[in-house]
């Protein structure tokens, strides 16, 4: 497990190390995939909006494209169970 992953929530959640996160816990998987699992896809779901995208939270004036990088980002995750064969 990465330290400390686990313990970040929504909106102070490092989405861009999060995808990563996902894919090397995925990959190696067991009890640390287990964990991993469990926390990222709770924050995940639990955040998308009515409308299916997912916002971090952001007040820049690129509000639009921080949504549209944080709802691709969400989505790859949920869909690491699709996306790659487990090795071994």
């Amino acid at each position: 497990m990465f330290k400390g992953s686990e313990n970040q929530r929504w909106p102070q959640a490092n989405l861009y190390s999060w995808y990563y996160n996902t894919q090397a816990t995925f990959q190696f998987g067991g009890s640390a995939w287990e964990r991993w699992n469990a926390v990222f896809r709770e924050e995940v779901l639990t955040h998308q909006q009515e409308d299916g995208h997912w916002s971090h939270g952001t007040t820049s004036g690129a509000n639009e494209d921080a949504d549209i990088f944080c709802t691709c980002l969400c989505t790859l995750m949920l869909e690491v169970y699709y996306r790659y064969a487990v090795e071994g």
